[in-house]
């Protein structure tokens, strides 16, 4: 997850070190340092182990009782065939974070996303928040049982997490590199019949300020909604 000094400064070297080689069955996460290196694996059984309940993407939070949200089922709801659930959130905490109105994030069973070794092998292990290597990778808790991740580097936003229970985490999907595009879609089911957070919108804001903010959720969700009327779902 960490590249040594010399292949920040040259990445060509990369493409030659044996690590990470290119393979379908598996996608890179990069930041834009490149200080940061993930790849996460198709789901698999370890993937279907965790508990997690609902995010506010699929159940809203001020109108849905936890008896609800909590996922009593124990659905495995981040898992879509072979692909993982993503969509976009606009809470403000989000928004303060990564200073923009939208994020976008992946739901990915920690046991699917690994990080190179640090014993210099060219291998990967699984990431473990608890015992991360020292390195660019920052973190701070950013609301009650809420710790966010980012490059000490180029400040890209790279994981959101339960202080509590990592199983699942949201990972960006602006840091990944899929060959398709931003979306990922080989990768990610996109949800697009809610944004997370969305009566959060005009939160400390007034005037034109709350008028523009409340205009652009409209227009992403009519965005999302057409291209999933279009058979693109």
């Amino acid at each position: 997850m960490w590249l040594p000094l010399e292949t920040q400064q040259n990445p060509s070297s990369r493409s030659h070190s044996g690590s990470f080689t290119p393979k379908s069955k598996h996608l890179d996460a990069l930041c834009a340092c490149e200080a940061i290196h993930l790849r996460i694996t198709r789901p698999n059984k370890a993937s279907h182990l965790p508990h997690r309940a609902y995010p506010d993407l699929m159940y809203p939070y001020c109108s849905t009782d936890e008896s609800i949200t909590s996922n009593p089922s124990d659905e495995k709801w981040w898992i879509k065939g072979d692909k993982y659930l993503a969509g976009t959130c606009i809470c403000e905490s989000c928004r303060r974070a990564s200073g923009f109105e939208i994020q976008t994030w992946a739901f990915i069973p920690r046991a699917n996303i690994f990080i190179p070794s640090t014993d210099g092998s060219g291998s990967e292990v699984a990431l473990d928040f608890e015992s991360l290597p020292t390195g660019a990778l920052k973190s701070y808790q950013s609301s009650q049982g809420a710790v966010r991740h980012f490059c000490g580097g180029c400040g890209a936003t790279v994981f959101w997490r339960d202080a509590t229970d990592s199983s699942v985490v949201d990972v960006s999907v602006g840091i990944f590199r899929a060959d398709e595009g931003a979306r990922a879609e080989n990768w990610f089911h996109w949800h697009k019949s809610r944004i997370s957070f969305a009566e959060e919108v005009q939160n400390h804001r007034s005037g034109p300020l709350a008028i523009a903010a409340q205009g652009l959720l409209g227009t992403l969700s009519m965005g999302l909604k057409g291209s999933s009327e279009g058979g693109l779902d």
